[in-house]
């Protein structure tokens, strides 16, 4: 069997950046087939283990349901928030490789 390539996009959008769904589509249609995304999207949601949800965390969550990604985050926090004094989840991979 002849090896399969794999794209990894990395990405980082700071917590005031105005991202589009539109630019994020866009993004994931411009992607080879076979890819993983590993990112800072600084956004929050159950869906990998935040206690709250915010709007970015909103449009993340409608990109991997629109596209049929697969989440490969553990729920495990990587980031104690000080004035919160609460975890967070700062990386997400997202990847349309199936297992």
């Amino acid at each position: 069997m002849a090896p399969s390539l794999i794209t990894v996009c990395s990405i980082y959008l700071p917590p005031s950046a105005c991202v589009n769904q539109s630019d994020l589509s866009a993004l994931v249609n411009e992607l080879p087939p076979h890819f993983i995304i590993i990112d800072v999207f600084n956004c929050h949601s159950p869906l990998w283990g935040s206690g709250n949800v915010n709007p970015r965390g909103r449009q993340i969550k409608e990109l991997i349901n629109t596209h049929s990604l697969c989440l490969r985050n553990n729920r495990e926090h990587a980031y104690l928030h000080h004035r919160s004094r609460s975890f967070h989840s700062l990386h997400l991979a997202i990847s349309i490789i199936s297992e």
